[in-house]
């Protein structure tokens, strides 16, 4: 609008006549570098539709002996109705800063919440899952099937009283749902390491005893599983208890005790524990890990420089000696063999 204004001054005599019509004083403007009245809201918002008056629009009124029938009757166009209608909003939206990027902002502040209540609650339905140890899938998840899975029933529950949860469901892109089975491991994954953090941060400064058992698991991948046991304050200024976590599984190519310290250490590292803290160790009686010389404990204790005795496990001697024990009675070795098939 460089070079263009809606007050008047006394340019021309030819002005007095629009002068004397205060009802047009703020919608007729001149151009001072041309000479020329404008419509001021026509000249900046007549609408695309409709035919329009050049002379008020675009090439200039210059014809002042009929100036007040020719305002009058641009006036009761209903292109300059429309202008003074898009002009009153431009007014209010730069009042109240409706500005472009403003209302972009605003619309990416919304989105963002909306984003954040719905992978909320796919967080909760998933982690529901977890805690109760139960399938996140089901046999056929398609839309006309009675039981779509653990998971999806959920989400479907919580749809019915989420408006968010709802809306997305039905009408969001089905490329931004995140319940397929790669975003679902991932959110896992993310919950995972969280709960680690807290572990690690509960930790802290303490001594801990470490604790690992390997074991082959269904698809026959030997794995190790790792835990440590610490001392916690039950409350602030209240008495300790001991506190048993789980620090993750660890798959094992190789099952001598260089590789299974190693792995050991390696999970510690990776979580933030520092090796030099444990005090003690806890493993079963197997040689690779109870060895005096190269076992599991002594590998351990080089390796991290702490000093950790270690201690064969209390459960796994009461499973040895009740395996020895029973081992004649006929029904209860088909049993332990039925069980450990």
């Amino acid at each position: 609008m460089a070079g263009f204004t809606p007050d008047f001054a006394a340019h021309s005599r030819s002005l007095a006549v629009l002068v004397s019509f205060g009802w047009m004083l703020p919608n007729v403007g001149w151009n001072m570098e041309e000479y020329l009245s404008y419509c001021f809201a026509c000249r900046f918002f007549y609408p695309c539709f409709g035919p329009s008056n050049a002379s008020f629009v675009s090439s200039g009124f210059v014809n002042f002996k009929k100036s007040v029938e020719k305002l009058n009757n641009h006036k009761a166009t209903d292109g300059r109705k429309e202008a003074m209608v898009r002009w009153a909003a431009w007014k209010m939206a730069a009042e109240k800063d409706w500005s472009v990027s403003a209302l972009i902002a605003k619309h990416d502040e919304a989105t963002l919440s909306e984003n954040r209540c719905y992978i909320k609650n796919v967080c909760k339905a998933l982690l529901l899952c977890a805690f109760q140890n139960v399938a996140l899938r089901g046999h056929s998840e398609g839309q006309n099937s009675p039981n779509r899975g653990n998971f999806a029933e959920l989400m479907k529950l919580i749809s019915t009283f989420d408006p968010t949860t709802a809306s997305r469901l039905a009408e969001g892109p089905r490329n931004a749902m995140y319940t397929s089975p790669q975003i679902q491991n991932g959110l896992v994954k993310t919950m995972g390491d969280l709960i680690i953090k807290d572990i690690v941060d509960e930790i802290g400064e303490r001594p801990y005893c470490i604790l690992g058992d390997e074991t082959r698991d269904e698809s026959g991948t030997e794995q190790l599983a790792l835990c440590v046991r610490y001392c916690k304050p039950q409350k602030v200024g209240g008495p300790f208890v001991v506190q048993e976590s789980f620090l993750g599984f660890m798959g094992l190519e190789d099952l001598d005790a260089e590789a299974i310290a190693g792995a050991m250490l390696q999970r510690l590292d990776t979580v933030g524990v520092d090796p030099s803290k444990c005090t003690s160790q806890g493993y079963d009686g197997a040689s690779v890990m109870s060895g005096r010389r190269k076992g599991v404990h002594k590998v351990f204790e080089q390796k991290s420089g702490c000093t950790a005795p270690y201690m064969h496990c209390s459960n796994h001697r009461l499973n040895l000696c009740i395996q020895k024990s029973v081992k004649d009675v006929e029904k209860v070795a088909s049993f332990s063999f039925v069980m450990a098939d």
